[in-house]
């Protein structure tokens, strides 16, 4: 969110819930990832995600509902997409609790929408994904035929949550490699009381 300049960085995540919070119907809520100055020097790892687009309207009762669109340059399905989605989604509920904070209005998180330019399933994993006769597994297609069958036996956000979002917070916890300062230990623990809390303060 910290947006590199000559001068500093700029605060984009501030700035989304600043234009929300004053104009409910602005259309300048946006955040980038493109830094052209630094991007067109990398040969590899130019940011995946490019854009967040935060768009609010209005429901019948008169409830801020904000809708949350991302532009990918780049995803992996197998591996990152829907962990891509879990977080997303989660960063989304963090900036409508901030503006419900600050305009003292119902608000809630709308509809998310992704688009990839290239969304795709590397080579190496696809032994994960094929048929396999002698364990009698099966393949992804033969599970998944269409978009249809797929969506229907995916997570929605509660089971998410309880199946692999809380169980690794609460493992990265004693996890020696992050150094967590003890500030960083009290934020997570208060994250994972949130989410236990059904997202209620």
């Amino acid at each position: 969110s910290a947006y590199p300049t000559r001068t500093g960085t700029v605060n984009q995540i501030e700035s989304v819930i600043d234009r929300i919070s004053t104009d409910s119907n602005t259309r300048r809520a946006v955040m980038t990832t493109r830094a052209p100055v630094i991007d067109t020097q990398l040969k590899e790892d130019i940011p995946c995600l490019g854009e967040m687009h935060f768009r609010c309207l209005e429901d019948e009762d008169k409830t801020l509902v904000v809708n949350l669109t991302t532009i990918w340059r780049s995803r992996d399905l197998f591996k990152a997409w829907a962990d891509n989605v879990i977080a997303i989604t989660y960063f989304g509920r963090k900036i409508v609790e901030e503006i419900a904070n600050r305009t003292g209005r119902e608000t809630r998180l709308g509809g998310y929408t992704d688009f990839s330019n290239s969304l795709h399933i590397y080579g190496q994993d696809f032994s994960h994904l094929e048929k396999d006769e002698a364990s009698s597994k099966k393949g992804f297609f033969d599970v998944f035929p269409n978009v249809e069958s797929y969506v229907k036996r995916s997570w929605d956000s509660e089971t998410a949550r309880d199946v692999e979002v809380l169980p690794q917070m609460e493992a990265i916890l004693y996890e020696p490699l992050w150094k967590f300062t003890d500030s960083d230990i009290q934020t997570i623990r208060g994250e994972i009381d949130f989410l236990k809390n059904g997202g209620k303060p």
